[in-house]
């Protein structure tokens, strides 16, 4: 059995392993449901084309193994290519701001089309956006003295993109498919050389994935819960972690098969829950040990050594005890009765500062760039745990974390649209 040890800690102790894996076969980049291709055909994203070409022994080395040597036409074809799609940014004046998203209401029509009666957790497309919120972010790009386009997503996201995606891109799209599925939209503005806003593909595909976060951030001294990753039932003949755990899908946001109920503290009640998510989400599951202290979330912005915390919120629970409390999709679903939002925490500040660190530190070690959120709750001995970060946070100009605790910080809803924006052209020279 591999195990993965933390860093030690600032007061100088090691901490315990927060990594323990258990056997099984590496879990394949599946698609959600196994549905993903025709939802993706239907709402019209392109399928990528293929290069042939024909290796023959002037185009080796001549030695069994050896590499390859490409013709030299190859890298004037190539440059060729990469001159017409653009390289880097096309204006230092940004004047006209395109908008990548996804609309839930366009998946939701697109699979009753497409899909029928096929069955799908009721959380599907919860990660997706709605129209006001797009709207809202016109609005806003508009009071910081932008023109704005809508870009979409999909077939018309890529036309679009090609012909008129504006100065700059601001990205919230999320994607449909694998865990790779929040790179796809940054991916294709890079190979075009458009200008965007948030994080590269490299971070959102890493930390769409909450283990490999997980390790990422582990490795660089953030302590973090110690988790387990499970592909199949059998696995769970004997957990070494200490109950009570919470389990959810390894590759989904906004809180996407987090239940009320995914707080378990017996192994009977865990292989039934990593059934069900199994069966749900056709991925692995995330296990870690749960974290019984009060929960927090930190808003960042910025990029690398300027990248700065603009606040954080405490979660608290109006009907249990925090020590059982699962911000839960339930909770997020109805949060005006489920929970009180605290800005900022009412907890000592050097507990506070704690908190913001570990989260400060942990998105500086995923290379999230000009905005994101971290979530961080306290465990059984009252530090800080990073438990996982959103560098597309939502943006619903009402119910959006990040919203929430910029408005209780002095920043409204412009002018965090404008920060965003702002941060993004600064770090690349527009």
């Amino acid at each position: 059995m591999d195990t993965h040890r933390n860093s030690p800690s600032r007061r100088g102790a090691t901490r315990a392993p927060s990594i323990v894996s258990l056997g099984g076969p590496s879990y394949p980049h599946s698609h959600r449901y196994g549905l993903a291709p025709r939802i993706v055909r239907a709402l019209g994203t392109a399928v990528p084309g293929r290069f042939d070409a024909e290796v023959g022994p002037s185009m080796r080395g001549g030695a069994p193994g050896a590499p390859m040597r490409l013709p030299s036409s190859f890298g004037g074809a190539l440059r060729t290519h990469m001159k017409s799609l653009g390289e880097g940014p096309r204006t230092t004046d940004v004047r006209t701001i395109g908008i990548a998203y996804d609309l839930k209401a366009d998946f939701e029509r697109v699979a009753r089309r497409t899909l029928g009666d096929v069955e799908m957790p009721d959380d599907a497309f919860e990660e997706y956006d709605s129209d006001a919120t797009v709207a809202a972010i016109e609005e806003a790009l508009g009071a910081n003295g932008y023109r704005t386009r809508r870009l979409g997503s999909g077939r018309s996201f890529l036309a679009r993109a090609m012909q008129e995606p504006g100065d700059l891109v601001f990205n919230i799209a999320e994607g449909y498919g694998t865990r790779s599925r929040e790179a796809h939209v940054p991916s294709a503005l890079e190979m075009l050389g458009v200008p965007y806003t948030h994080s590269d593909p490299l971070t959102l595909a890493l930390t769409l994935d909450k283990a490999m976060a997980k390790r990422v951030v582990a490795s660089a001294g953030v302590p973090t819960p110690r988790f387990v990753v499970v592909e199949n039932v059998e696995q769970l003949h004997d957990v070494p972690l200490a109950f009570p755990l919470i389990a959810k899908p390894l590759f989904e946001g906004s809180s996407m098969g987090v239940r009320k109920h995914s707080r378990v503290v017996d192994l009977y009640d865990l292989r039934e829950l990593c059934g069900q998510l199994l069966a749900d989400y056709r991925e692995p599951v995330l296990v870690e040990e749960f974290c019984s202290g009060p929960e927090f979330t930190v808003g960042i912005l910025g990029t690398g050594a300027s990248a700065q915390v603009i606040g954080a919120m405490e979660i608290v629970p109006r009907n249990c005890a925090v020590e059982e409390f699962v911000y839960s999709l339930e909770v997020k679903r109805n949060y005006l009765e489920e929970v009180e939002y605290h800005v900022p925490p009412r907890r000592p500040d050097e507990l506070v500062r704690a908190v913001e660190d570990v989260a400060l530190a942990a998105y500086r070690a995923l290379a999230c760039r000009d905005v994101g959120r971290v979530d961080v709750r306290l465990g059984d001995d009252g530090e800080p745990k990073f438990l996982e970060v959103n560098p597309l946070p939502g943006l619903n100009p009402v119910t959006g974390d990040l919203v929430i605790l910029a408005r209780a910080n002095g920043l409204g809803y412009a002018d965090l649209i404008g920060r965003i924006v702002e941060g993004a052209r600064e770090r690349q020279g527009l």
